[in-house]
């Protein structure tokens, strides 16, 4: 699929590319794109560190979009490369005509790209770097930087912007999160909407929206921008002023980015105990460890003609939390792991006796 994908991108370049000069010529003032290539034709990209890089306490934030559907309509100018990064993993690299020495460029992004914390899906990614006044087309005006999940595409400039501008690594840093974040799951949510499944778990995103302390909707309340944040921080910590809301990462939010990146969450773990229920033992609960936020599915398989229902309690407590009451002693239920790092099962008899099994995943 994301074959066909990057096929069909491809192909697509040399038929958008009579729209993207029209519309870069409206937005920079120029009558063709090939003008405005010229006008920067002067100019390589700028370089970029693989070391540290100096901190930048006047800069702003990182401002940019997820665009989640479709891909750019208008392509910027220059064809797409494959290039290595240190590790042999091999990544399209599409550089705009409006910069001279080009394969000098992409490689040197490739490199930069190879040097952050990834894993195979780096293998998928489409690196575009375009010019400001391309950017403006592809990404909207204010935005620094944009990702198009539908197509694994990161469109980046090529200069280093002013002082009061983040650093391009941090930038390149920040979109590359969001291509962390479209290759791993948080079931039953989003990992590019909420982060990924460790470190949302971590940040408590789930309980803080369910609590309206954190609304998505805004640019610095929104999980996904912090998360893709974070990563970048995790590479270039205190390089500029954290702005989000919330989740200002620590040395636990670097553990369970990296833990992510390395050892994506992929399924839930399964769990199996078994037991009995009579007159003189009508009832049997358990503890069970939640330690990720996400959809806990529990199962119970009791003894032919009886009546056993199944509860998750709340640790302490006792309140029920989820419930499945129906006739016979076979139940099914699911619960919404939000924020508790432990729940209890429970196994209560209303009729019969027998031994059952009880089945549990969790997140």
């Amino acid at each position: 699929m994301r074959a066909r994908l990057r096929q069909g991108k491809q192909a697509g370049i040399a038929r958008r590319f009579a729209a993207a000069a029209a519309a870069l010529a409206a937005a920079a003032g120029l009558s063709t794109i090939g003008s405005s290539a010229a006008a920067a034709a002067e100019r390589a990209a700028d370089p970029l560190t693989l070391g540290p890089v100096a901190p930048a306490a006047a800069a702003g934030p990182v401002r940019d979009r997820v665009i989640e559907s479709g891909e750019p309509e208008a392509a910027a100018s220059g064809a797409t490369n494959v290039y290595p990064d240190l590790d042999g993993h091999r990544i399209h690299v599409k550089v705009s005509d409006g910069y001279t020495n080009p394969d000098a460029a992409a490689q040197k992004l490739a490199t930069f790209l190879g040097s952050l914390p990834h894993g195979a899906e780096i293998n998928d990614l489409v690196a575009n770097i375009a010019t400001p006044a391309e950017i403006k087309v592809l990404c909207g005006t204010g935005a620094l930087a944009c990702y198009y999940p539908d197509v694994e595409e990161i469109i980046v400039s090529g200069y280093e912007a002013g002082p009061d501008q983040p650093p391009r690594e941090l930038v390149i840093a920040h979109e590359y999160g969001h291509h962390i974040a479209q290759n791993r799951s948080n079931r039953p949510w989003s990992a590019l909407a909420r982060g990924t499944k460790r470190w949302s778990t971590y940040e408590g995103v789930c309980k803080g929206i369910a609590r309206d302390r954190i609304e998505p909707h805004r640019y610095w309340e929104n999980p996904g921008e912090a998360f893709a944040e974070a990563y970048a921080f995790r590479r270039f910590p205190d390089v500029i002023p954290w702005e989000w809301k919330f989740a200002r990462p620590d040395q636990g939010a670097f553990d369970a980015i990296l833990a992510d990146v390395t050892a994506p969450w992929v399924r839930r773990t399964p769990s199996r105990s078994t037991g009995s229920l009579d007159g003189d033992s009508p009832r049997e609960v358990s503890g069970l460890e939640t330690p990720l936020d996400g959809t806990l599915k529990v199962s119970l398989d009791g003894p032919p003609k009886a009546d056993f229902d199944l509860r998750v309690l709340a640790p302490g407590s006792g309140d029920v939390l989820a419930r499945s009451t129906g006739n016979g002693a076979d139940e099914r239920l699911r619960y919404t792991v939000c924020g508790r790092r432990a729940v209890k099962l429970a196994v209560k008899r209303e009729s019969g006796s027998g031994p059952f099994t009880l089945k549990a995943a969790r997140p």
